[in-house]
């Protein structure tokens, strides 16, 4: 997928003033894949940030997302985006996107729904291969629908530039397959979430 989600979002607004909400942030994002690139996991935070400001509350835990992503036709898992994904029953508000570019990036979108609201996230491919851990990264959130043209343009400019920075790994990631589930083993726990996991692949 080569963020084809993307036009959906902004059919209809390109004449329209983008309309900012404040930042979010996303915190310790992850992809990690199996060793045939079968499966992968993503696991993110998002954290809506007091008053619109660029830093997070200190103590805000945020919300952890935790998904698996599966093949698209014709691909393998590490390089298949997913639509839609859910965080959790206790937190139905947010749906995450995810696509990848010919430029080398993912644009990771997340959607309040509650709020009619989206931010944009992007990571270099080298950046978060192994599942390196990903420091966090604050943006703007809009109001769905206000998202123009010349903004689009702007974070295409923008997200090219992150992945020329590049960023070393805050923190090493095991992978490894353990009687036929996939286990994650994040070294580093900083933020005090373990990040020990386990899943059991899709059947059939």
């Amino acid at each position: 997928m080569h963020l084809s989600f993307l036009p959906i979002l902004l059919l209809g607004a390109l004449t329209i003033t983008a309309k900012e909400l404040g930042y979010w942030t996303l915190r310790g994002f992850t992809h990690i894949c199996t060793s045939d690139n079968s499966a992968c996991v993503v696991r993110l935070v998002v954290l809506e940030n007091p008053n619109g400001n660029m830093d997070p509350d200190p103590n805000d835990p945020g919300t952890t997302c935790l998904f698996a992503v599966y093949p698209e036709a014709g691909k393998s898992a590490a390089d298949s985006g997913w639509n839609d994904s859910r965080c959790s029953n206790e937190s139905p508000q947010y749906r995450i996107n995810g696509g990848w570019s010919d430029m080398g990036f993912i644009t990771v979108v997340v959607t309040n729904k509650f709020e009619d609201a989206n931010a944009f996230f992007s990571y270099g491919k080298d950046a978060i291969a192994d599942g390196a851990y990903q420091p966090d990264q604050s943006r703007l959130a809009y109001k769905v629908g206000t998202f123009g043209e010349n903004d689009v343009v702007v974070e295409e400019r923008r997200n090219a530039e992150w992945v020329e920075e590049g960023r070393d790994a805050e923190s090493e990631v095991e992978k490894r397959q353990d009687g036929g589930h996939l286990v994650l083993a994040d070294q580093d726990e900083a933020d005090g979430v373990p990040r020990r996991l386990r899943f059991m692949p899709r059947l059939g």
